[in-house]
């Protein structure tokens, strides 16, 4: 989606090229799952490659960073201390 987003703010593609180029068979499946992935709607977009100063939009079609799973915290041993597994 990120690509197809990069697609409509340079102008390189409609939203139905884009939606074709990635294998949807119709435009309104590919809008909505853009949506769902992007936040906004693949046609907001691509009017803001012709109004490159969208900032709402810039920072919906970043790249978003995925958490490792080492940034995830451990529980507390104590949260675990004394289970023994039977209920």
């Amino acid at each position: 989606m990120h690509v197809a987003s990069g697609w409509l703010q340079q102008g390189r593609a409609t939203v139905g090229e884009a939606a074709a180029r990635l294998g949807y068979e119709s435009e309104p499946a590919f809008s909505r799952a853009f949506k769902r992935v992007v936040g906004i709607p693949p046609g907001a977009v691509r009017r803001s490659g012709r109004d490159a100063g969208d900032a709402r939009v810039a920072a919906a079609v970043e790249p978003r960073r995925r958490r490792s799973i080492a940034a995830v915290p451990a529980a507390p041993a104590s949260a675990t201390a004394g289970r023994t597994g039977a209920a």
